[in-house]
């Protein structure tokens, strides 16, 4: 601790204190501070004002004062019509001895800064459009729900302050020419940080420029933003749904539609559907501000005459399902497919708000799909397996193990009659999708006694085309008497 025999130095927390007249309500404090910190500062400090005759009245609606118990000093407003400007105020600061004498130590400058700063109202968007011709109708009355929306962001404003809606959309103002009475065509709500829009009676197809200001309360006071402007366009247009498409159809990688979609809703990130193993369409809604919320999927030239029927038959060869925003069409596993073949089908979009009417969706144009499937490679296998004619109980098993996908079954080309004629031959599937092949001999054989014979096998790939040709594998099989 360094002593010292000066007199104590005391000055302000801030020398300059802002108060906005837009929120006469609120006070801003500060504090006098010693350089030494043993000051005993006296309890009432008179802050006057630095005025004359020009500004007297303007000093006169600001009130600063020194608060006895709380330690601090209060500026606050006493007239909101305050001119914007610095005002100035002093204060001989006192302070008491160690011997109890009140003692004037210097003299300090509070700046109170008057500023009429407004709140800050933003919008995302400067146009949006409506399509006149999404309504519905009961008896006489038309309601018009196509709703358009802009984001908005709001800052610079004090807290406890909300918008007050009733107030700013009194403002509403149809600034284009001759087209005044257009606000009254429209409805307009603030929610969740949107501005929501749709018509609320006929009007023209045009654009019209509109504008309102942003009122804010707090229940006893209201502060105004600047102007908000804003362009919508009013159009005719008949809904339907456009769709992005990418990805393939592989017969030979087959999701479980029900599969595939408990284990979305479970953990999202946990897709089945890819690029790879389907076709992947994002769907965009055209002439509504909607959302696809559900699909269906019909084969080409079956569309039924009401697609939202419960009952509506679906594709008997393909599956669709919506998950996220995004529509993913795959073959039913079981189903028969040529590979390297076009198939057409029809996607029936249901959306979140639309009511046509004829139904509550969308049916796409007809979609085409060709197959495709990547056959793998087998490993080779350069071992010998035996079977005895002496026990014809005996058998000789190897498994087929492909690098991918699963096999379906392993069997004699119609043509190897020597192989049919020597051979039975059955299998087992394997939970990794390899399968065994168990030989044993039968009573007659077609192949010599202690002879070692190259057999050729066939192997069928779970969900391969119909049109497929087979992968041939080769096994050494000897025959011992």
């Amino acid at each position: 601790i360094k002593r010292s025999a000066k007199d104590p130095k005391i000055s302000l927390s801030s020398k300059n204190v802002t108060v906005n007249k837009l929120y006469p309500e609120e006070e801003q404090t500060f504090t006098l501070k010693s350089d030494q910190f043993d000051t005993d500062l006296e309890a009432e400090q008179v802050f006057t004002a630095k005025s004359n005759d020009k500004n007297a009245a303007e000093y006169a609606k600001l009130k600063v004062e020194y608060d006895e118990t709380e330690g601090e000093g209060t500026v606050k407003i006493l007239d909101p019509s305050v001119k914007k400007g610095d005002y100035k105020f002093t204060c001989n600061a006192k302070r008491r001895s160690k011997t109890g004498t009140l003692l004037t130590t210097n003299t300090v400058t509070l700046t109170v800064k008057v500023v009429d700063t407004k709140p800050s109202f933003t919008l995302g968007s400067k146009s949006v459009s409506v399509n006149r011709r999404i309504f519905s109708v009961s008896g006489a009355e038309y309601d018009y729900y196509d709703t358009a929306s802009i984001s908005y962001k709001v800052s610079k404003l004090d807290d406890g302050y909300t918008l007050d809606e009733e107030k700013t959309l009194a403002s509403l103002a149809c600034t284009t020419k001759n087209k005044a009475d257009f606000a009254n065509a429209l409805d307009i709500g603030f929610t969740d940080k949107k501005v929501e829009i749709n018509l609320n009676s006929e009007a023209n197809n045009g654009s019209y420029s509109m504008s309102f200001t942003p009122a804010f309360t707090n229940g006893s006071n209201t502060v105004y933003a600047a102007k908000a402007t804003f362009k919508i366009t009013v159009y005719s247009g008949t809904v339907s749904v456009s769709l992005k498409k990418e990805g393939k159809i592989d017969l030979l990688k087959r999701v479980d539609a029900a599969e595939a979609v408990a284990a979305y809703n479970a953990t999202p990130s946990k897709l089945l559907y890819n690029k790879s193993n389907s076709m992947v369409y994002t769907p965009t809604v055209k002439n509504m501000h909607d959302k696809v919320v559900g699909v269906k999927i019909f084969d080409n030239g079956k569309v039924p005459a009401d697609p939202d029927a419960v009952d509506a038959a679906e594709s008997t060869r393909f599956n669709a399902v919506l998950l996220g925003n995004k529509i993913y069409v795959s073959p039913k596993p079981g189903v028969a497919f040529k590979s390297d073949t076009e198939y057409k089908f029809v996607l029936y979009c249901e959306l979140d708000i639309y009511e046509g009417a004829t139904y509550k969706g969308v049916l796409s144009g007809v979609q085409t799909v060709k197959t495709t499937q990547s056959l793998p490679k087998i490993k080779e296998d350069k071992s010998t397996y035996s079977l005895y004619l002496s026990n014809r109980n005996r058998t000789a098993s190897f498994t087929v193990k492909p690098e991918s996908y699963a096999i379906e079954s392993v069997y004699f080309n119609s043509k190897d009659t020597n192989a049919k004629n020597t051979f039975e031959i059955s299998s087992t599937m394997n939970s990794d999708g390899s399968l065994t092949v168990t030989l044993r001999l039968k009573d007659s054989i077609s192949y010599a006694t202690n002879s070692t014979n190259n057999i050729d096998f066939y192997v069928k790939f779970a969900g391969e085309g119909t049109n497929t040709k087979d992968v041939k594998i080769t096994r050494s099989i000897k025959i011992n008497r």
